[in-house]
């Protein structure tokens, strides 16, 4: 049958990036997802910064507090160096802190795949709101074939049966898939009627793409070769005959 591939609406994630940027700046600031005066939210690429100027003040507060504990033990000034310490345990805190912040600022997609929105690098600087959609994210690696298949074959079909498929871009390379879905009502183009069976195909190399185009063979159930040579013959003529008969 005819071969297109096909989307996958069910493959494609919306990653919720704005909620889990205001989580972020909740975690950040402690606030709901507003940064701290100036009113005006800043770029994502300022509180970024924001957040590790912190980070690299907690560890230049980190080595001075490490120096003064060292100083007072060797002074044996006990009440000085306890002092010291819980300064620097504070400054360690604050540390783990600014980091799990930082860490808080990056949006990972739930799934792997592919960022099939364009030109996302436009958005490089927008703050995003509660709700807002970030990008969407493709998963690659099966891809769905719709297969046309003849009205008078629809019969021969069954799921999970496998296919061999041809792609225009890959003549000389087969592709193998199943069958998942034989299709549900005939459709008519012209003088040609078929039915759209979905087959899953593997994509781990990637090759396939949205919107190409080959042939495709399904391997039903074996027959006689006598039966599949007088199959449509015998087809024709019974149909021929049946209306005439009482």
């Amino acid at each position: 049958g005819l071969l297109y591939l096909a989307d996958q609406p069910g493959d494609y994630h919306q990653t919720p990036a704005a909620p889990l940027l205001a989580s972020a700046l909740d975690q950040a600031f402690g606030s709901t997802g507003t940064p701290p005066p100036p009113t005006t939210p800043p770029p994502a690429g300022d509180v970024t910064a924001q957040i590790r100027a912190l980070t690299a003040d907690a560890q230049a507060a980190f080595q001075i507090a490490q120096s003064e504990v060292a100083r007072h033990r060797e002074a044996a000034d006990s009440a000085a160096m306890f002092e010291s310490q819980s300064r620097l345990e504070e400054t360690r805190a604050k540390i783990v802190l600014e980091e799990d912040r930082m860490a808080r600022t990056s949006l990972r997609s739930p799934v792997a795949g592919v960022i099939v929105t364009p030109r996302i690098e436009e958005r490089v600087g927008q703050f995003l709101t509660k709700g807002n959609e970030l990008c969407v994210v493709a998963d690659v690696g099966s891809v769905l074939a719709e297969v046309a298949v003849p009205e008078t074959e629809a019969s021969l079909i069954r799921a999970g049966e496998k296919v061999a498929l041809k792609l225009n871009p890959y003549p000389t390379r087969t592709f193998r898939g199943t069958l998942t879905r034989p299709g549900t009502h005939v459709r008519e183009e012209g003088t040609e009627r078929f039915v759209i069976a979905e087959v899953q195909i593997e994509n781990a190399s990637g090759l396939l793409k949205t919107g190409m185009m080959g042939k495709a063979k399904v391997s039903t159930v074996r027959v006689p070769v006598i039966t599949a040579i007088f199959r449509k013959p015998v087809r024709y003529v019974w149909g021929r005959l049946w209306p005439l008969l009482p």
